[in-house]
């Protein structure tokens, strides 16, 4: 199971497609979800989509610019794909009147 942040950046990095900046996630959280998260909040939550193999990360060459700095870029990983694909999945049953019973 992934909390609802988790699933908002994955679905955020799937619409981006390819690598994307933690600013140009936070702009289009914000543009979908009219939802201001802090830039701590969503590098936080980055981090730990990293060690649990949903997102990988890398950075940039440095910016052109002036004392320009090298970006963190992040992107969805299959296991991150997966997390989406079991999230509509689960959404679906809930919708339906039945819950199903997993044995462990």
């Amino acid at each position: 199971m992934i909390g609802r942040l988790e699933e908002t950046l994955l679905a955020a990095l799937v619409g981006l497609g390819g690598e994307s900046y933690s600013v140009g996630i936070h702009d289009h959280v914000l543009t979908h979800t009219n939802h201001d998260y802090s830039a701590g909040t969503l590098l936080t939550t980055l981090y730990r989509m990293e060690e649990k193999g949903f997102v990988s990360s890398r950075y940039s060459d440095p910016v052109p610019e002036r004392g320009g700095r090298r970006k963190r870029m992040f992107k969805i990983e299959a296991a991150g794909h997966q997390a989406l694909r079991e999230t509509d999945v689960l959404a679906a049953l809930k919708g339906n009147s039945f819950v199903p019973v997993v044995s462990r």
